[in-house]
């Protein structure tokens, strides 16, 4: 089993940074409350299932407890693995056209 992971740990204020410099548009982390995250999730008719899983992985990343950062990218590519500003680079363009498919 790999766990692939970046080179380092982001804050999400950090990726919303980097969104925002890369997408034109700001972006804000509001930071919320778990019972926040979890309603805003299910006006959005998510449904009780992936709610938990979501607020799971929401509260342990929130936590710095979710994926300790490995080696794994490295070893398998023999490269660094790339930066989350590289990727949007890249890709950024998937998301202002929202040409995600």
């Amino acid at each position: 089993m790999h766990h692939l992971t970046g080179a380092t740990a982001l804050k999400m204020d950090e990726v919303a940074a980097s969104l925002s410099i890369h997408l034109g548009a700001p972006v804000r982390y509001t930071n919320p409350s778990l019972p926040r995250f979890a309603g805003r999730l299910r006006k959005r008719g998510v449904g009780w299932d992936s709610i938990g899983f979501m607020s799971a992985v929401y509260s342990l990343t929130r936590l710095g407890l979710n994926q300790p950062i490995t080696g794994d990218v490295e070893r398998l590519l023999g490269r660094r693995p790339r930066t989350l500003d590289d990727f949007l680079v890249d890709q950024s363009w998937r998301f202002a056209g929202r040409s995600w498919t």
